[in-house]
């Protein structure tokens, strides 16, 4: 339903099937859309983006699929974890507020821890976010499977000279 704020928001379904139904909202260039998913967690997407999800949670972990850019404030549940896919990276959330953004043609993944704690993986590296980390996750453009190298950088924080910088998951 839509509310008269203009938020979409979805009532947990219950049912056999009502897990296997998927829900596609995508934004324009320069529009943004805020919803609610059926177990409660807050979703605002960004311009030029696109979000998959079941219209109700009925598996083992609660999963979306992401293009472009999105902040989520996740419900907690701790017997459903909450997962999204961006680019093939898999960000799991336990109980956390974060913005990932991907946008298709970009040289990078970021997901940007606000509150909580979050597992960003790809091909089986794992990084593990506290508040105030991003995780980046560079694509390189070239014929073939593209290589993807994750790491976890602090926000607002200048290198300094001698650091060799955060350590690369390749």
């Amino acid at each position: 339903e839509k509310t008269t704020s203009g938020i979409i928001s979805y009532k947990n379904m219950s049912g056999k099937n009502a897990g296997s139904v998927l829900n596609t909202i995508a934004t324009p260039k320069g529009g943004k859309y805020e919803l609610i998913l059926a177990d409660g967690t807050h979703v605002w997407l960004n311009a030029a983006s696109s979000l998959s999800y079941p219209v109700a949670f009925n598996s083992t972990k609660r999963t979306v699929s992401l293009q472009g850019e999105a902040y989520f404030e996740v419900a907690h549940n701790p017997k459903q974890p909450f997962v999204v896919d961006i680019n093939g990276m898999q960000v799991k959330v336990l109980g956390t507020h974060f913005n990932i953004m991907g946008y298709a043609g970009e040289a990078a993944v970021k997901t940007t821890l606000i509150e909580g704690a979050v597992n960003v993986s790809k091909n089986g590296k794992a990084v593990l976010l506290k508040p105030g980390q991003e995780a980046v996750l560079l694509v390189f453009a070239s014929p073939g499977p593209p290589p993807a190298h994750l790491v976890a950088v602090p926000l607002l924080s200048a290198p300094h000279p001698h650091d060799p910088g955060p350590p690369v998951l390749a």
